[in-house]
């Protein structure tokens, strides 16, 4: 049985190290929970830059979506708010709900778009309480004196806006390790919130703690169907799940360094919640076949049907990553084909056996000299692929979305193996351990 590194107890906050993140998971009962991330990860390969805060009042941050994912029930929006007050006791505008008079509803809108930033911010979090969000610091000189005629001067001046709510701060959790006891205390400074969170603590030795059990718990079927599959699946039902290790579902990134290699891919050790420990796909290093490229092969999913070929000296993969188009859910990305590295790459297509390959635009014309392409086919090791174009991607969204739908048909690449698994392979040569880059 293998064991943990000597684990610090000194928390180290370099600016390169930070991954500290939220998302959104479902369990087997639809509930929704969250996922808060302290630093280290593990985290999903994918996932954007986004707070807990973020997630429960739906503002995730650089998203593509123009509307709340969840439609919440007007007892899930309460939980939400803090008590309410007069807008006349209301001193800072940022950030805040407000509940209007619904006869007023049109008008409000209507200054809502007089907002020079805030308008991007609004939107209604509950239709019958009239409950919506606000941010209106324009609204106020450098002096902080509310501007005479301003969007929120009109609001107050008409009666529209008749109660005001802050929000309970979600991002406040915390962990301690106690040394003596060998144990992690977490804790937070909100009673409840309608979906269940969890929290990964600074060291990657403990799985993540269950912070929050909601009253009224979100479901997935309140969720918009053109997102749902962008909620990571956990197995098992939250409520009996006091703690979590991601990484035993979903391939992850980690500051952790892999330790074991098969094949193409990278695992890294992790704890389980009940004591044990597995080795999790943390990379496949294999696609990382230029070194020249500032960055590697960029994975979405350990089972890619898309293959995007990358500029040199562009990287969309973050704003892909809070994109809500399923195509990107399904990719892999790498870098560039030339002539020198063609039998790399033809390993590598060999391998995923992708259904469709996009090309962007030097990729493209450097492709074009190395592989034929005619008539939106490529032939890549005799056997001939679909391919487009990134700046085609919207003309033919929806033949290149159904074949990103199908199913995976490359080599598999196993998510997990335990540890009685992993000795087997090292015993018979399959499994090689990685020396320790620290």
């Amino acid at each position: 049985m293998r064991i943990f590194a000597i684990m610090k107890i000194d928390k180290e906050y370099p600016a390169t190290h930070s991954m500290s993140t939220a998302w959104y998971i479902v369990d087997d009962e639809g509930n929704i929970g969250i996922m808060d991330y302290n630093e280290n990860g593990p985290v999903p390969w994918g996932i954007g830059e986004n707070s807990t805060m973020d997630l429960v009042l739906q503002i995730e941050y650089d998203s593509d979506n123009t509307e709340v994912m969840f439609k919440l029930t007007d007892e899930q929006v309460l939980e939400i708010l803090a008590s309410a007050q007069k807008p006349k006791d209301e001193s800072y505008w940022y950030d805040i709900f407000v509940k209007i008079d619904l006869q007023k509803r049109k008008r409000f809108e209507e200054l809502c778009r007089m907002l020079e930033v805030g308008s991007n911010y609004t939107y209604c979090l509950s239709d019958t309480l009239g409950i919506y969000r606000l941010e209106a610091m324009d609204c106020f000189g450098d002096n902080g004196v509310r501007i005479k005629g301003s969007a929120l001067d009109l609001m107050l001046e008409e009666k529209i806006i008749l109660e005001v709510y802050n929000v309970n701060d979600y991002d406040d959790m915390n962990d301690q390790y106690d040394n003596e006891n060998d144990m992690v205390y977490h804790t937070k400074s909100f009673e409840n919130a309608p979906f269940f969170i969890y929290h990964q603590p600074y060291w990657t030795e403990f799985c993540q703690e269950r912070m929050n059990i909601p009253q009224n718990p979100v479901n997935i079927c309140q969720c918009n169907e053109d997102v749902r599959h962008r909620i990571h699946k956990v197995k098992g039902l939250f409520r009996e799940m006091e703690h979590i290790q991601i990484a035993q579902f979903h391939p992850c990134v980690t500051h952790d360094d892999a330790t074991m290699r098969i094949g193409s891919c990278d695992y890294a050790l992790f704890p389980l919640p009940d004591g044990s420990n597995i080795y999790s796909l943390v990379d496949m290093s294999k696609y990382d076949f230029m070194s020249n490229q500032r960055h590697g092969h960029l994975s979405f999913t350990n089972e890619p049907t898309v293959l995007i070929v990358l500029d040199p000296k562009e990287d969309p993969y973050y704003e892909w990553k809070y994109s809500n188009d399923v195509i990107f859910k399904h990719t892999i990305c790498l870098p560039y084909v030339s002539s020198d590295t063609k039998c790399n790459f033809e390993s590598v297509v060999k391998d995923i056996n992708p259904r469709v390959i996009i090309l962007m635009d030097t990729a493209n014309t450097v492709m074009s000299n190395v592989f034929t392409i005619d008539n939106h086919r490529v032939v890549i090791n005799n056997k001939e692929y679909p391919v487009f174009r990134y700046d085609e991607l919207e003309e033919y969204h929806d033949e290149i979305k159904q074949l990103a739908l199908l199913p995976y048909r490359g080599t598999e690449h196993r998510v997990t193996y335990s540890d009685e698994e992993m000795e087997d392979l090292v015993k018979q040569g399959i499994a090689i351990e990685i020396p320790c880059r620290r």
